[in-house]
């Protein structure tokens, strides 16, 4: 959404453009924030930081962040008739009720003394998809990696007996706290040798895991295709996850250990 007219905040300031987006988002979703600050004839008087406000439209206030104009150039220091551009990533509390709501942005002096009138933007918050409580499991595991997430366990029935057949694996993880980038998981068949013999990869859950919350539950189901030459044997089904964003693409540790992969499970495979 974009801010309808340009609108002074404080006397020696104007947000001349601002928009916020997506339009649309769940509790606890990252937004994109950029506002452009027109300075006046003067220099602006304070180093003035902008405060941020959730608002349902049943009057419902959430406090949001408070925020630098400039991470690196105080206000004070602007030069007349600048232009200045502040770039921010609010999160949507994940406390807001679906419905109608506005991002209220007003600016305050080093004292915390209101410098002006607030901007609005408006917003709708929608209905969160966000699960917290794990599905029931077949096998727990709990397994933690680097810290990071956290994999649950799996249910994995019905388990194939011959090869050539598809193993539809259900892997339940869980957030210890956002993760800084969006990791991949993998399922992998190895067989007794320790040969991996056929292997899927997927990002686990529905949203990047960057977007995780700090206990938020992700299901993924992951189709293992079993190699039609199989022989005969005891294979094993192993799992882990890595950083696609990082060169080599490293993995994160079980801890304790440091393991990369953990066995999830084994089955027997007849012709």
């Amino acid at each position: 959404m974009t801010l309808p007219a340009a609108q002074r905040l404080a006397p020696d300031l104007t947000l001349s453009r601002g928009w916020l987006a997506p339009a649309a988002a769940e509790p606890g979703s990252r937004l994109a924030l950029a506002l452009w600050w027109q300075v006046g004839e003067m220099a602006p008087a304070a180093n003035y930081r902008l405060h941020l406000r959730w608002q349902a439209a049943d009057g419902t206030a959430l406090p949001g962040p408070i925020l630098a104009l400039a991470s690196d150039w105080a206000p004070s220091a602007w030069p007349a008739q600048a232009q200045v551009l502040t770039l921010a990533a609010p999160s949507l509390p994940i406390s807001a009720t679906a419905g109608a709501w506005t991002l209220h942005l007003a600016l305050t002096a080093a004292d915390g003394a209101p410098a002006g009138a607030a901007a609005i933007l408006p917003l709708t918050v929608l209905s969160s998809t966000r699960r917290f409580d794990p599905p029931p499991l077949e096998i727990t595991i709990g397994a933690d990696f680097d810290g990071v997430l956290r994999l649950l366990g799996a249910n994995l029935a019905p388990r194939p007996d011959r090869p050539g057949q598809t193993w539809r694996v259900t892997l339940a993880w869980q957030a210890l706290i956002s993760p800084a980038t969006d990791l991949s998981s993998f399922v992998q068949l190895w067989d007794e040798d320790g040969q991996m013999r056929s292997q899927v990869n997927l990002a686990p859950g529905d949203r990047p895991t960057r977007a995780w919350l700090p206990g938020e539950v992700a299901v993924t189901t992951y189709d293992l295709d079993l190699p039609a030459d199989l022989a005969p044997g005891v294979y094993r089904l192993m799992t882990g996850l890595h950083d696609p964003e990082r060169a080599g693409l490293p993995r994160l540790h079980i801890q304790p250990g440091g393991a990369d992969v953990i066995e999830v499970d084994r089955i027997s495979l007849s012709r």
